[in-house]
C-alpha cells in the first residue's frame, strides 16, 4: 500500500501520486512480488479519479514510452462518487537468477478520500 496527499495548490499533484507512487509499483521498487497493489490518496483540493487520474494516465499513453505501462485505466468500481477505481499496469523488471519471465502485470486500486486541508 502506498499513500498520498493530493493538493494542487501545495504542488502535491498528480504526477507526484503516479510518479512516487504508481511508478515504484510498475517498476518493482513496491509489490514486486504481487499482483495487486493498493494506492490510498487524501485529496485536498476535490480532485477525484476520473478528472485527475484517468485524464493524466490516458495522457500517458500516447507518449512513447508510456512510462506507466498503463494496460486498462482506471475502472470505477461501485457508485461513481465512490472515488475507488483500478488499473492494470505491465511490468517489463525480471527476477534476478530466473528465466526471462517476468512479474505479468499489476493490478493497481485506487481509493480516493477527501479531507479537509
Amino acid at each position: 500500500m502506498e499513500c498520498k496527499v493530493i493538493d494542487e495548490p501545495s504542488k502535491k499533484k498528480i504526477d507526484m501520486y503516479c510518479n512516487d507512487g504508481l511508478g515504484r509499483f510498475v517498476r518493482g521498487e513496491y509489490g514486486w512480488a504481487t499482483r495487486e497493489a493498493f494506492m490510498l490518496a487524501y485529496v485536498r483540493d476535490g480532485s477525484t479519479i476520473s478528472s485527475r487520474l484517468e485524464p493524466f494516465l490516458a495522457q500517458g499513453r500516447t507518449k512513447l514510452p508510456d512510462i506507466y505501462l498503463t494496460c486498462s485505466l482506471p475502472e470505477s468500481i461501485g457508485e461513481p462518487d465512490m472515488h475507488l477505481a483500478r488499473s492494470n499496469h505491465d511490468r517489463k523488471f525480471r527476477y534476478l537468477g530466473q528465466s526471462n519471465d517476468g512479474p505479468g502485470t499489476i493490478t493497481i486500486w485506487h481509493l480516493w478520500i477527501a479531507v479537509r486541508a
